[in-house]
C-alpha cells in the first residue's frame, strides 16, 4: 500500500501508518507475510500481470483460500477468488 500511497495511485483519507493500526486493531484484520509457499504459486503464476505487487497478492490469495479486493482487470484473468471493488 505504501508503494501505491507514495506513486499517487491510491489515495486514503489518513496517514497510512494509522489506517493500518486502527484496521488491524478494530476491524479484526491480520497482517499476512509472505512465505516460501506463496512464493513457490507466484512462480508459477501465469504473466497476466506485470506489477510485482500485485501478483504477489494473488499468490498470497490463492495459497492461503482468500478472497481478494480489486479493480484490477488484470487480476481478473487469475484462478483466484474476486471482489472486484
Amino acid at each position: 500500500m505504501t508503494v501505491k500511497v507514495a506513486s499517487g495511485k491510491l489515495r486514503v483519507p489518513e496517514p497510512l501508518k494509522t489506517m493500518v493500526a486502527l484496521s488491524l486493531a478494530q476491524d479484526g484484520f491480520k497482517e499476512l507475510p509472505i512465505e516460501n509457499m506463496h512464493c513457490f504459486v507466484l512462480d508459477e503464476l501465469p504473466m497476466h500481470h506485470g506489477d510485482p505487487f500485485d501478483r504477489i497478492l494473488v499468490a498470497q490469495a490463492i495459497s492461503e483460500g482468500l478472497t481478494l479486493i480489486s479493480r484490477d482487470r488484470q487480476i481478473a484473468q487469475y484462478d483466484v477468488q474476486l471482489l472486484a471493488a
